[in-house]
């Protein structure tokens, strides 16, 4: 199993070092399964957004209008965009979420039980979700719907 580490940055402000372990085959297909399940709609949506908007931005990207650029985008509904994240989060089993931390480790303690989470996330839920989607980046999920995990 290989080592993946990142940093987020807590509600104290301190950056916190997170290391993962490689997700085993069957925690990965559950997880798998419950992220296509949760955003095929909602992230369907999202891609003919940007995909209508695409053309005008790589013709303002060729010719090197930075204004053209950002117009290109502005066709963009950030608030529905913002409901269709909030609408796979929601559909996300809170288990399954969780599970993603059995193979973490935030400042060397080991996030594998439920009185761990609660330990370090009570109150502290943005970084809970950094920290998620750094899992969910690092460990190749966003794959699934053409986004380079390395991004």
């Amino acid at each position: 199993m290989s080592d993946l580490s990142f940093n987020v940055a807590g509600s104290d402000g301190a950056e916190h070092i997170y290391r993962s372990l490689k997700i085993p085959t069957r925690s990965g297909l559950r997880f798998a399964q419950k992220l296509i399940g949760a955003g095929a709609k909602p992230l369907a949506r999202l891609i003919s957004s940007v995909d209508a908007q695409e053309a005008s931005a790589i013709t303002a990207t060729d010719a090197d209008d930075t204004a053209g650029l950002l117009d290109a985008f502005d066709g963009l509904d950030i608030e529905a965009l913002a409901g269709d994240l909030g609408e796979v989060i929601s559909e996300m089993d809170v288990d399954v979420i969780c599970d993603l931390f059995k193979y973490v480790t935030r400042d060397g303690i080991p996030l594998d039980t439920d009185i761990a989470l609660d330990n370090v996330y009570s109150g502290n839920w943005v970084e809970f979700y950094k920290a998620a989607f750094h899992l969910v980046r690092i460990q190749g999920f966003l794959g699934f719907f053409g986004t380079s995990s390395k991004t």
